[in-house]
């Protein structure tokens, strides 16, 4: 699914469609957070509530505007002004490894998470899974797993 085609579905826009990591719903107050699909954050069956999630690395550090943003978000869903969601980027891995400019246009099909976000000592974010959704084609939600 193209990234925003879902962020639109679920009435979340991006600030920028290029840097932004980030899309809220006000009228819900859900953060929705783009991931990596990699090995620290790839899609495996197992347990509800198994799942973690990176939302940022320790060491992503910057003035980025993407960087700002995701940090003003972050903080509301600490605070617990937002609930947290998680969706997976697909992205070319090679390219993305090459260093190369790139952007990620596509995501991993119509599911998210929704998770409970934790920032650790060491400046990064990460994200437990407390539920998984599938849009419906009416762009309303229906439970896939539950803890």
């Amino acid at each position: 699914m193209q990234k925003t085609e879902f962020f639109k579905k679920v009435n979340a826009p991006l600030s920028n469609t290029r840097w932004s990591w980030v899309g809220v719903n006000e009228e819900l107050n859900q953060a929705f957070f783009i991931v990596i699909n990699d090995k620290k954050n790839g899609f495996v069956s197992g347990q509800i509530g198994s799942r973690q999630f990176v939302i940022r690395e320790s060491n992503w550090n910057d003035s980025s505007a993407g960087f700002n943003e995701q940090s003003h978000v972050i903080q509301r869903c600490i605070s617990g002004e937002f609930s947290a969601q998680v969706v997976l980027a697909d992205f070319d891995k090679e390219l993305w490894d090459s260093e190369q400019e790139t952007s990620i246009t596509g995501l991993l099909g119509q599911f998210y998470f929704e998770v409970e976000v934790e920032m650790e000592a060491s400046g990064a974010v990460l994200a437990h899974e407390k539920a998984m959704y599938r849009l419906d084609k009416n762009n309303g939600r229906y439970a896939l797993q539950k803890r």
